[in-house]
């Protein structure tokens, strides 16, 4: 906020810093000089804490930029094959740095933003109507059973409870089927 006159800082997690500062102001109302040595070793904390937020924030450079550009075309079109050392390649950078940067800008790993773009279409083609079967096939998911565990991982519930939990959807009915035993 650069019209304040002193400079505030948007932390990313703001209870250990709360906590330091708590214990902080707590010192220095009581003022007891023994106390003096960790009000300045609290204050050093608190002021590195603010100093390295504020690095992070700086290092929103056109990088930062281009990885949100790449991220808008991963959701436009997650089932694309990306590989991501050749984007690395094309943005100039190794793709260590690409995948610290890439989680850093978007508070997830590559693979794990890629998985939860494809699971949110998937159930996106559920709302529609489509079969579960039909969906994870279309989208070259064979094994029924795992492609269940990654949807649940990333939505929560498994395919089926996704299509339950719809308006106007009603649990499948089995009490009519046939059981071959």
């Amino acid at each position: 906020m650069p019209e304040l006159p002193c400079p505030a800082v948007r932390l990313l997690q703001k209870q250990p810093a709360a906590d330091l500062f708590d214990r902080f102001a707590r010192l220095v109302v009581h003022g007891n000089p023994p106390d003096h040595a960790e009000c300045v070793l609290l204050l050093e904390r608190l002021l590195w804490i603010a100093q390295s937020t504020r690095l992070r924030a700086d290092r929103r450079d056109g990088l930062h930029d281009q990885l949100n550009v790449l991220a808008a075309q991963i959701r436009a079109e997650p089932f694309r094959n990306w590989y991501y050392p050749h984007l690395a390649r094309d943005l100039g950078i190794s793709y260590s740095h690409f995948r610290a940067r890439f989680r850093e800008s978007l508070e997830s790993t590559p693979a794990a933003f890629l998985q939860r773009c494809r699971m949110l279409t998937i159930a996106r083609e559920l709302e529609i109507g489509q079969s579960i079967k039909s969906v994870a096939y279309g989208r070259g998911y064979y094994d029924l059973g795992n492609f269940s565990r990654l949807f649940r991982s990333v939505i929560g519930v498994s395919p089926r409870a996704y299509l339950a939990s719809l308006p106007g959807r009603r649990p499948l009915d089995r009490s009519n089927q046939v059981s071959i035993e």
